[in-house]
């Protein structure tokens, strides 16, 4: 089964279900430490739709487009979309260069 995180789950906190103490983490770095698990590669992606609004700004949006790792599984929608060629950079990275958005500085 494929699953889609929706907006990178940027928003909340839940418990670790990982740690034996069952500490309560922000549900984003969750979220990355299951993007980071080898086991989910081609079956966990992330929806990017809401990370520019001012409420989700800040932590998850700054590492979404610094983690170039992550790109390829963060689709983006069909207006957006800028195909890469070759060995170009990712599709995430061309969308910031095209609005000037320096992903270092972010």
């Amino acid at each position: 089964m494929k699953v889609v995180i929706a907006h990178c789950a940027g928003l909340g906190d839940n418990e670790d279900l990982d740690d034996l103490q069952r500490k309560r983490l922000p549900n984003f770095d969750l979220f990355l430490q299951l993007m980071d698990e080898q086991r989910y590669e081609g079956l966990l992606f992330a929806d990017i739709s809401a990370m520019t609004q001012f409420n989700r700004t800040g932590k998850p949006l700054t590492t979404i487009l610094q983690r170039e790792d992550l790109h390829e599984r963060l689709p983006l929608p069909k207006r957006s979309r800028v195909q890469p060629a070759g060995n170009q950079p990712s599709r995430l990275s061309n969308l910031c260069r095209s609005w000037n958005m320096n992903v270092s500085k972010v």
